[in-house]
């Protein structure tokens, strides 16, 4: 299962639940293949942007917040960067926190603890 396919099956749980429509549109890493994805959305009524955690996004993420500021469409990127960048909101992991917890996990594996279960 890919990170795509991850998201794409937990968003749909979750969609379902709050009665929302989801439009999944994976884009390549081609400036157009973003453009035509963001204006198609901004066609929709009540459309809103959930940015998935992608090196494409991550990438063009000038060009996505430009673009979702212009059609006006609300926005939740996957990281603070973003944001920092001019966009609306985040939700999701402090990648610097997250990668500084691997040190303590390592350490506590290392003196015996064993992965995967609560000892860690």
């Amino acid at each position: 299962m890919t990170v795509y396919d991850y998201f794409l099956h937990a968003g749909g749980a979750a969609a379902s639940s709050l009665a929302v429509g989801l439009v999944p549109t994976p884009v390549g890493n081609a400036t157009a293949d973003i453009e035509r994805a963001i204006g198609s959305f901004a066609l929709m009524p009540n459309a809103g942007l959930l940015v998935l955690p992608d090196p494409t996004t991550v990438a063009h993420r000038d060009l996505v917040i430009a673009l979702a500021a212009r059609h006006h469409l609300p926005t939740v990127y996957p990281f603070r960067l973003f944001v920092a960048a001019g966009g609306l909101m985040s939700y999701g992991t402090n990648p610097i926190d997250m990668f500084g917890r691997t040190a303590f996990y390592v350490d506590k594996i290392l003196r015996g603890a064993g992965a995967g279960t609560d000892q860690v």
